[in-house]
């Protein structure tokens, strides 16, 4: 095989009829990336179509073979419903491929290109890829590069997350080409700046997904450097349309700082707690140590508040009403001690009996030798 192509042409040599690793017969290109080509392919000794990712560029897969093949193993022991399967890995002539589980449907990114998502489904989508993401994770996992290109959509509706070809295995090597990682529109600030990420860059990034899904457009477009500084000068915008459960979440989801996003598992929780429409919207709860509370009590929360909209202004108008009351007697009885005390005989000495019929014997006489000359 000759050079490997630059970025954007295919490889010489690799195109539909190719054979690799004299096992997997490339049938068509299915799509074009950063820097891979997927075909579906036939895999001649198991007798199933496979898809097959294959790197245009020279990569860290092709200069160390025997570390790429033990970080595949790791990879295709991940057993998930909503991850792709990486069934094997290998080189051929200097280029890269990853063998996969292939996927009848569609990417997120053509779905959002047709047309945006409603609630329901954005939470139906989040919700899958946030779970797999809990299991990627708790494996020592990172992503890395979390974005619609690289979850799939079946045409069942069932949702996976694909492309492990750039994960890292945390405090381990790389599987992957030098440098910053990741497509720009969805880094998140720590990728931007260089630094190490963890699990909560992936949360970032679907994030800001979970937000395109519902605006039609990513957040941060243009350039690459544009990209890059406009994520590290402002925070994404949220639409004032979008209901209060739902923008909690993207906030804290897109939080500057990673230690202040939710991990996938509360992510996951909050998602299947989210309203669907603007009139039962209650607030999610994201505090990893506190219970949230159940569908069902969210749900009557939330459907009692309108229905008695007339009770805030009947007790505003009980306690304005009450306060004018008190004032008044208040009133009344300053205006009357004012006038007893006005009209009263001076010299007269103060009542010293007690209460009752005794104390009326005492004032008549007191009265009495009072007045006497």
């Amino acid at each position: 095989m000759g050079p490997v192509a630059q970025k954007g042409q295919q490889i010489m040599g690799i195109a539909p009829g190719s054979v690799l690793a004299s096992r997997y017969r490339l049938v068509r290109m299915l799509g074009r990336g950063g820097m891979a080509d997927v075909y579906e392919a036939s895999d001649m000794r198991l007798g199933r179509s496979v898809a097959v990712k294959v790197f245009r560029q020279q990569t860290e897969l092709s200069t160390n073979e025997a570390r790429q093949q033990r970080e595949i193993q790791v990879l295709a022991r991940l057993q998930h419903p909503n991850i792709v399967g990486v069934f094997d890995a290998g080189t051929q002539d200097g280029s890269s491929f990853v063998v996969m589980q292939l996927i009848d449907g569609v990417t997120l990114a053509a779905r959002i290109t047709a047309a945006t998502l409603d609630l329901a489904e954005v939470r139906r989508v989040g919700t899958a890829v946030a779970d797999a993401l809990t299991y990627v994770h708790s494996a020592g996992l990172v992503h890395r590069d979390i974005k619609p290109g690289n979850i799939l959509c079946e045409s069942s509706g069932h949702v996976y997350l694909a492309d492990f070809g750039i994960v890292r295995l945390v405090d381990a090597t790389r599987l992957t080409m030098h440098g910053t990682i990741g497509t720009v529109s969805y880094l998140s600030p720590e990728q931007v700046r260089g630094e190490d990420v963890d699990a909560s860059s992936d949360v970032y990034s679907l994030g800001l997904v979970l937000l395109e899904c519902l605006t039609g457009k990513p957040e941060y477009p243009g350039s690459s450097a544009e990209a890059a500084v406009a994520r590290l000068t402002r925070p994404p915008r949220l639409p004032s349309t979008l209901p209060p459960d739902w923008s909690e979440l993207l906030k804290a989801m897109t939080s500057p700082a990673g230690m202040n996003r939710p991990p996938a598992s509360d992510v996951v929780k909050a998602l299947r707690e989210l309203s669907t429409s603007p009139a039962d919207a209650p607030t999610a709860i994201l505090e990893p140590d506190r219970p949230t509370n159940s569908t069902r009590a969210m749900t009557v929360t939330a459907l009692e508040a309108p229905r008695r909209p007339w009770m805030p202004r009947l007790r505003r108008w009980l306690i304005a009403s009450g306060l004018v009351a008190i004032l008044f007697v208040i009133g009344i009885w300053f205006v009357t001690s004012q006038i007893q005390g006005a009209d009263a005989p001076s010299g007269l000495p103060a009542p010293t009996a007690s209460p009752g019929q005794d104390r009326l014997t005492q004032d008549l006489q007191d009265l009495e030798e009072a007045v006497q000359p």
